[in-house]
């Protein structure tokens, strides 16, 4: 006969496996350019994609659920280049930009010329912090950079990509296919009592154009969430482990 060995922690951790999906936050992911109302998927992910004329609303998690969340463009003038041809990522590497190493998404892009574009992501949960990441690039010789600018409840936060240059990228690529930019710990602002929002922006840094291919937007649930998660499992853990002695 076979004898287990149970502990609090190895009935924890069991139980936190099993919390429900809404309790474990998913990532959302936009591709910008490509085919109108098509989504793609990789490493299992389902991908929201964003043309050059749409407005998206419930945008889906990484499993293909609707979420309540949508994203549209507020002002500023673009174009979009396609996945031939036009000096996108084709071959990104997992190891370097994790999931959205999705080729769909990174070798295809919005850019602006000597423009600043901007976008609104509504509908947000004022109760919940997000964090935002984004991806550019186009394969050129010509030094390039792209400023993205992220306006939340705390205010505004910048930060620049290196999107193209002779040999900027991981292998001496000539554009980024490694760097990514990343905003933490956001907080919306209030629109209504029952929506809010954060807003961002694209815009050229170094020479007349910037890029976006590719974003993620991760939900960070309030602490009290993680701490009432926390004392359950817990107690559950600990009346099972009694019930077993």
């Amino acid at each position: 006969m076979k004898i287990f060995q149970w502990s609090l922690a190895t009935v924890f951790l069991a139980l936190v496996s099993s919390w429900p999906a809404h309790a474990q936050q998913r990532a959302i992911y936009l591709d910008f350019g490509g085919t109108v109302g098509v989504t793609t998927s990789a490493f299992g992910n389902v991908w929201n994609n964003m043309t050059n004329s749409s407005s998206l609303n419930n945008l889906l998690d990484s499993t293909g659920t609707a979420t309540p969340f949508s994203l549209f463009i507020a002002s500023g003038a673009f174009g979009q280049n396609g996945n031939t041809g036009g000096g996108g990522l084709m071959q990104p590497s997992q190891s370097l930009l994790g999931a959205l190493a999705t080729n769909s998404a990174t070798g295809d892009y919005f850019f602006v010329s000597g423009t600043t574009l901007t976008f609104t992501l509504g509908s947000l949960d004022s109760s919940k912090t997000y964090n935002l990441t984004f991806f550019g690039t186009r394969e050129t010789t010509e030094s390039r950079s792209t400023r993205y600018t992220v306006s939340s409840a705390a205010g505004s936060q910048i930060a620049t990509l290196v999107t193209s240059g002779l040999g900027v990228g991981d292998g001496n690529y000539n554009g980024n296919n490694d760097t990514l930019a990343t905003f933490s710990g956001l907080s919306p602002i209030v629109v209504t009592n029952v929506s809010s929002s954060i807003s961002f922006s694209v815009s050229p840094e170094i020479s007349n154009f910037g890029y976006i291919g590719a974003m993620q937007i991760d939900v960070v649930p309030e602490p009290s969430t993680y701490a009432l998660l926390f004392f359950s499992s817990a107690t559950l853990a600990a009346r099972f482990l009694r019930r077993r002695s």
